[in-house]
């Protein structure tokens, strides 16, 4: 949100176009960037966008206190202090049953379950 008084400075005073790929998405379609606490706080606000989350790879072995959402193949990724599930590819070369606390970035599409609880569903990941 903190893009936005740049943009609008950009446009009455720059005299530039700007394209809405420059303004809210960029060539992988992602939005913008959340964190795990803002998902987990407001998921119907976050529901089926986009989005880049950082956070700590922390494979099966986190502290969600949940059932996996859709396999038991899902995995975790954790902030400071709120985890999150992710559905989809394990990045790279991490191991899920051996996570060391990797520090990793994933594109995401911001998913809810029946009981309300939100999960991210792996696009690509860094």
């Amino acid at each position: 949100m903190k893009k936005w008084p740049l943009i609008l400075f950009l446009i009455f005073f720059a005299g530039g176009t700007i394209s809405c790929s420059q303004i809210g998405a960029n060539s992988s379609g992602v939005e913008e960037n959340s964190s795990i606490a803002n998902i987990l706080k407001d998921p119907q606000k976050f529901k089926g966008k986009r989005l880049r989350v950082r956070g700590e790879f922390r494979g099966w072995k986190g502290a969600c206190l949940s059932a996996p959402p859709v396999s038991r193949s899902d995995w975790m990724l954790q902030d400071d202090k709120y985890c999150i599930y992710v559905t989809g590819p394990v990045p790279g070369s991490l191991d899920p049953l051996k996570p060391h606390g990797e520090m990793i970035e994933v594109n995401v599409v911001i998913e809810v379950d029946g009981a309300g609880k939100p999960y991210l569903t792996n696009r690509s990941s860094r």
